[in-house]
């Protein structure tokens, strides 16, 4: 079946072609990433600062603002920084998720 009336196809509302473009498109990131390089990215520092990893005046403004601010990019930075202290692995994520956005 081709697909129906209300524009659904046989594999689901999104259909192949949805997920073949999202999976190139997902690939160009990776593939652009790793040809330019990995390019530096705050939210390692800011993860270090959550995980008490790098040394900060507990009066500091970017301590008090990193650890007590609400913000889930930089705590789920620390979550994947915690699990991989290297640099290079949140820097590539962070680099591939904004060549996605």
């Amino acid at each position: 079946m081709q697909g129906g009336a209300d524009g659904t196809s046989a594999s689901g509302p999104l259909g192949r072609d949805a997920a073949y473009s999202v999976l190139a498109w997902t690939v160009f990131c990776i593939f652009a990433v790793l040809l330019r390089g990995i390019r530096w990215d705050e939210h390692f520092d800011l993860a270090e600062v959550v995980l008490r990893r790098m040394p900060y005046p507990h009066e500091h403004p970017l301590f008090i603002w990193t650890r007590y601010v609400r913000n889930l990019p930089i705590f789920l930075s620390s979550a994947v920084v915690w699990l991989f202290p290297s640099p290079e692995v949140i820097c590539a994520f962070r680099n591939t998720l904004w060549l996605m956005a």
